[in-house]
């Protein structure tokens, strides 16, 4: 049997380096971004989370605006009591200016009660997160 030459070993091909850093960056910000999608930012401290449609106090305030800007004073009234019942266990002086919208008797003294709602509940402390788990 003859014998085969020796096959002179193929140069191998450098395996690539595992390069950790940009898979771990990548799940830094998938992990930001997911805790930014689900507990809201926490920079924004007049917001609601991200869920803020099924907020009922931010669901509440929209369509007491969206009624005000129609016209619609019975509507606007009706939104402005549930507001203020909505926030007089937390922020009771808020719940003040909410009711001052629900007494008006004319669109234009709810729309100035309104802005005064506005103006207050940006001057308005922040709430403490709740205590409820």
């Amino acid at each position: 049997m003859p014998k085969s030459p020796k096959k002179s070993p193929a140069p191998q091909t450098a395996s690539p380096k595992n390069n950790w850093l940009p898979l771990v960056v990548a799940g830094a910000v998938g992990f930001a971004g997911a805790f930014l999608l689900l507990k809201g930012c926490p920079l924004s401290m007049m917001r609601c989370p991200v869920y803020e449609k099924i907020c009922p106090v931010t669901s509440t305030l929209n369509r007491l605006e969206g009624c005000l800007d129609k016209g619609n004073l019975a509507s606007a009234r009706q939104c402005a009591e549930k507001l203020a019942n909505l926030l007089e266990p937390s922020m009771p002086e808020l719940a003040r200016s909410a009711e001052a919208i629900a007494d008006a008797k004319t669109l234009p003294e709810a729309r100035k009660s309104f802005a005064a709602f506005q103006a207050s509940m940006k001057s308005a402390p922040a709430m403490p997160a709740s205590k409820r788990p």
